[in-house]
């Protein structure tokens, strides 16, 4: 027989997470509805971030052939769709990496609800609300890095939150402080 933790504030961030990844599931869904089963990002920023990534794997960096340029609103997130540059499969990296990403932000916010000691229905109902109400599946919806940034920026919410507290400084506190510039610059 399988018994349940007592504290089932632990199951909030996974609870969290798939009511982020239902609701971006849902939004694509919808979209490919609208468009008559074709897959578009909803923004031109996406196709800008892709082209890097094209020019990054090529040996160069920028939107046009021996003119370097810094076209993308982020540093690292054209080096990560670079790997499956040319292949058709690379115009589909922009969404896997915002599920994934997501899922992050799903995970870090439920993580957050934990840490803020939230338990019960309350904390039930802010993980299944809160990445619908702060428009999570939304912002992954743009394929841009905006998702990644969010988990980013949670992740140092919650490393600083435990540093605060008499932790140690750890790795949420590191990775967030170090990534989140990387994605955006405003990070």
């Amino acid at each position: 027989m399988i018994s349940l933790p007592q504290d089932r504030s632990r199951g909030l961030p996974a609870l969290a997470a798939l009511a982020a990844g239902l609701g971006f599931i849902a939004l694509q869904m919808i979209a490919m509805s609208i468009a008559g089963g074709v897959f578009e990002y909803p923004l031109d920023d996406v196709y800008i971030h892709l082209a890097m990534a094209e020019s990054i794997a090529a040996g160069e960096y920028g939107i046009n052939p021996s003119e370097p340029a810094s076209a993308a609103s982020s540093i690292l997130y054209p080096f990560l769709l670079a790997p499956l540059s040319g292949s058709e499969v690379q115009r589909f990296l922009p969404l896997v990496i915002n599920f994934a990403a997501i899922l992050a932000v799903g995970w870090f916010w439920g993580m957050a609800l934990v840490e803020a000691g939230l338990r019960g229905g309350a904390g039930i109902l802010f993980a299944l609300l809160g990445p619908v109400a702060l428009n999570v599946p939304g912002v992954g919806f743009t394929g841009m890095e905006h998702s990644l940034h969010t988990a980013t920026a949670l992740a140092l919410v919650i490393g600083l939150w435990r540093f605060l507290n008499g932790g140690p400084v750890g790795w949420l506190l590191i990775a967030g402080a170090v990534l989140g510039p990387l994605l955006r610059l405003e990070g």
